[in-house]
């Protein structure tokens, strides 16, 4: 299949599996397009890393952009996906202000948006406005939109701070579209992340959204997993088992013993010097063999000149 092809069978037709069983339509799985030119793709767990690691960003950059702006910015939620530029597209709204940014030496472009009145509201803020939410929509100036990129590059250099990447990134706005269309800063089907803040700033909230491509995003991940991994405490050294010299001496007490048979109360009872208590003779080959308070051996007992003795015969579990 082609990046730009895609095929979804019928949703009443019904199909065969590769065993020749028949299969309902809905049975298979969705197809998804994929751009082999850019085949990088993010696991679930670096997603999840990625998702509280944003949450974190949205922490830091709130605090900035309220020093910048000097009115309080507060960001809510954070929402963080995998899509494609197309899908992303068409989660915004045409009334956006959007930018495209990039950062060298990374590869591949960005998109950032801001819906119209929260865009017309910082401006108003920037331009020493009230910073109240704007009722009317209307096209930025050419200054208007200078000034909102300075703000969108701040949010940008915020971002790629957070990474930590080994060598010093220069991240830019390359440019904006007061509120009409979109850059085509990438193919239908290149892979993005979205990341997606609930902003609200004088009364207007809405979405700030970052739109950045995995082949810009896997470099920086890759990058901070590094940083995180020497970060962490060193594991325990486990020393394999020595023997010292000093041991040697050391005296342990050994005790071997029979588990004979049980009495009752009213036998014990009646047992008195003389009486005969007979052992089965299979009980010689079940020596338990005691080491301290713990048994490790079972043996069979017997004579060796003129001592009795225990021959080990097996290690007690």
């Amino acid at each position: 299949m082609t990046a730009e092809s895609q095929t979804e069978p019928p949703v009443a037709a019904t199909l065969l599996d590769s065993l020749g069983n028949r299969v309902a339509a809905e049975a298979f799985p969705a197809v998804r397009n994929y751009d082999f030119r850019n085949p990088v793709m993010l696991t679930e767990g670096q997603l999840a890393q990625l998702r509280e690691l944003q949450t974190q960003f949205a922490r830091q950059l709130a605090t900035r952009l309220s020093l910048v702006l000097k009115l309080e910015c507060v960001l809510g939620k954070v929402g963080f996906s995998e899509s494609t530029f197309a899908e992303f597209r068409g989660q915004i709204s045409e009334r956006s202000y959007n930018c495209t940014f990039k950062a060298e030496p990374l590869r591949g472009l960005g998109q950032m948006t801001l819906p119209a009145a929260l865009a017309s509201t910082v401006v108003d803020r920037l331009l020493g406005g009230p910073g109240v939410a704007q009722t009317v929509e209307r096209e930025l100036t050419e200054i208007e939109c200078a000034l909102l990129d300075d703000m969108m590059a701040q949010v940008v250099e915020e971002w790629f701070s957070q990474w930590g990447y080994e060598v010093p990134l220069q991240p830019m706005i390359l440019g904006g579209q007061r509120f009409s269309g979109f850059m085509q800063s990438s193919s239908k089907t290149a892979s993005f992340v979205n990341l997606s803040i609930e902003m609200t700033l004088g009364g207007a909230t809405g979405l700030l959204s970052l739109c950045v491509p995995e082949v810009m995003v896997e470099p920086l991940l890759r990058s901070f997993q590094a940083r995180q991994e020497k970060m962490q405490p060193d594991k325990p050294v486990v020393r394999e088992p020595s023997w010292h010299p000093a041991f040697e001496d050391v005296m342990v007490p050994i005790t071997a013993y029979w588990n004979a048979f049980n009495l009752s109360l009213a036998e014990l009872s009646n047992l008195e010097i003389g009486s005969v208590l007979p052992l089965p003779v299979s009980i010689l080959e079940q020596t338990s063999i005691m080491v301290g308070a713990d048994e490790k051996f079972i043996g069979t007992i017997g004579i060796e000149g003129e001592r009795i003795a225990v021959s080990i015969t097996a290690v007690s579990r």
